[in-house]
């Protein structure tokens, strides 16, 4: 029975397609359609739009990723070097008042004021080429985006500020001892330095870098009276080869003391020949007196080194020779233009054998070179390094819907005249109203400015000198009673010390006497005899792959 059922079962409907194909009977599936050749061309070109996004995608992030990175240590570096500064101020010896006592060993604070400012940085952008001037049409340097740019031009190179300005005091530290170079080599060690803040700026020849950019340097120099220092230094290469505070005595080296620093005569960069008041920027060609802090060269001046015309490689603003370390012009030489020092800061153009040329001249701080180059270098590609006092009678004026604190005389005078007074006490430059277009009368509440006029070192009220660089120092009291005659071109003849001789002289011609070694018959006097309410340091610097700019403030309130 059940094979008779399964005889007639009928046949599924796979078996009966197998069996088919396998007997050759035509199939019934419609054939494969290939793309068009429009289709293919929409393919790729949604393909490419695509692999576009996403180049750009990871473009976009790379550089996000490498502005990132350059901002992280742009921030690290000013990180760095504000925690440098801020340690350097805590760490000062000295109270910011003036007329201090050798034996109270308080060292000194001493505050220097360049030409530049924010709004006329320097000479590279003054507009006069015959000083150099920034090459506008390929610059690096950062513009200020406020005005229509020349033709041709990339920039106004108006993002530079001032830089010119040299801090320098005497620092004990806190935590870890201050490390340096010692005679032989040796390394020593003090809880106390003078420590020198200071900037240089590339000259517009390119042989210190980008025309323009600037450096900022931190020269430490140990106090250690108890070093004991050979005869084999010159003069010359002292601060090249040691890291001591010292003078110079005229037959050998002689390490400072706090009490010591606290004459100007004794401190780091004077000259050991130098007279009152003892400038840290020497004498210079193309300077009125006293010095600012950058030399420039005169065309036709002479260029002598240690006494011996030197031959010159090129011509120019910056005139070179070669220096071969450990040849005849070793380390630092005395370097003298038409007479006056200048001091050379080096670059070296070969390393077998080791050559080294002047690269720039400068009546100020000098970077060590040779050996020992870069090891005072804190920033590179600096635009800024400004130093401002506080000055509660400094005037703050609403002009044009924003607040102005002096700036410039040539642009605060207009604010002057059109804005409206809003308050007082700013940071400002010593000097900052140079031609003296604030008067403070003019107004009921106004504060006597205290830093209003240039006064450099060596001003005294009964024979005013005004002009750059203006200086604050802590000052010095033993110069009342040295036997020297610091003033001996305006006081009639009174004799010498007359400020501490005990007698009541009329120092002025005047016939007046107002009693006995008063105020009035001092020799000397600080430019700026008042307390340091406080000061602050401003630093700002440039990245140039990612064209950021970062600044710092460091403020310390004395």
């Amino acid at each position: 029975m059940s094979n008779s059922l399964a005889s007639h079962r009928p046949p599924n409907k796979e078996c009966g397609r197998i069996n088919s194909v396998g007997r050759g009977a035509p199939s019934h599936r419609k054939p494969f359609r290939a793309l068009t050749l429009i289709e293919m061309l929409v393919g790729m070109a949604i393909t490419l739009v695509m692999m576009a996004a996403v180049v750009t995608l990871f473009a976009n992030i790379g550089e996000g990723v490498r502005n990132r990175r350059a901002s992280m240590e742009m921030g690290g570096q000013l990180r760095v070097a504000r925690a440098r500064l801020f340690k350097d101020l805590a760490g000062a010896t000295c109270p910011a008042v003036t007329w201090q006592e050798p034996g109270s060993d308080n060292g000194y604070i001493e505050l220097i004021e360049g030409s530049a400012t924010d709004l006329e940085s320097g000479l590279l952008t003054d507009g006069i080429p015959e000083n150099g001037e920034l090459d506008y049409t390929v610059s690096l340097v950062p513009g200020s985006n406020l005005l229509p740019l020349p033709a041709g031009a990339v920039t106004d190179g108006r993002a530079l500020g001032d830089y010119d300005d040299i801090l320098a005091l005497t620092v004990r530290s806190s935590g870890e001892p201050f490390t340096g170079r010692g005679p032989g080599n040796e390394v020593i060690q003090s809880d106390l330095a003078e420590v020198v803040w200071y900037s240089v700026e590339n000259p517009a020849d390119g042989s210190l870098g980008e025309p323009g950019m600037r450096t900022v340097y931190r020269r430490v120099l140990l106090i250690a009276p108890w070093i004991m220092i050979p005869d084999n230094p010159t003069p010359n290469n002292f601060f090249q080869e040691l890291d001591i505070s010292a003078h110079h005595d005229g037959l050998r080296w002689v390490p400072n003391s706090l009490g010591d620093l606290t004459k100007r005569e004794f401190r780091c960069y004077r000259s050991r020949d130098s007279l009152f008041p003892h400038y840290l920027a020497s004498g210079g060609i193309g300077h009125t007196s006293p010095p600012n802090v950058q030399f420039i060269r005169a065309a036709g001046d002479t260029l002598t080194v240690n006494a011996t015309a030197v031959p010159l490689l090129k011509s120019g603003r910056v005139e070179t020779y070669q220096v071969t370390e450990g040849g005849e012009y070793e380390r630092l030489p005395t370097i003298l233009v038409n007479g006056a020092t200048a001091r050379p800061i080096m670059r070296q153009i070969s390393t077998d054998p080791p050559i080294w040329e002047v690269a720039h001249l400068v009546t100020g701080p000098v970077p060590l070179a040779f050996e020992r180059e870069g090891e005072d270098v804190v920033l590179n590609d600096v635009l800024a390094f400004d130093v401002r006092v506080f000055d509660p009678g400094a005037p703050l004026f609403l002009y044009n819907d924003v607040l102005v604190e002096p700036l410039s005389t040539a642009t605060f005078e207009t604010v002057i005249e059109d804005g409206t007074l809003s308050g007082f006490g700013a940071f400002v430059d010593l000097g900052w109203d140079q031609s003296g277009d604030y008067y403070y009368g003019d107004y009921p509440a106004a504060s006597v400015p205290l830093f209003q006029a240039e006064r450099p070192a060596g001003w005294h009220p009964r024979a005013p000198l005004n002009g750059l660089p203006s200086v604050y120092d802590t000052w010095s009291l033993h110069y009342e009673s040295d036997g020297v005659d610091q003033d001996d071109a305006s006081d009639s003849g009174s004799g010498i010390d007359q400020g501490t001789n005990g007698l009541d002289d009329d120092v002025d011609g005047s016939g007046a006497f107002n009693g006995t070694d008063d105020m009035g018959e001092r020799e000397t006097s600080p430019p700026y005899d008042v307390p340091l309410p406080g000061m602050q340091v401003k630093i700002r610097i440039y990245e140039r792959d990612t064209r950021q700019i970062r600044e710092a403030t460091v403020t310390k309130d004395f």
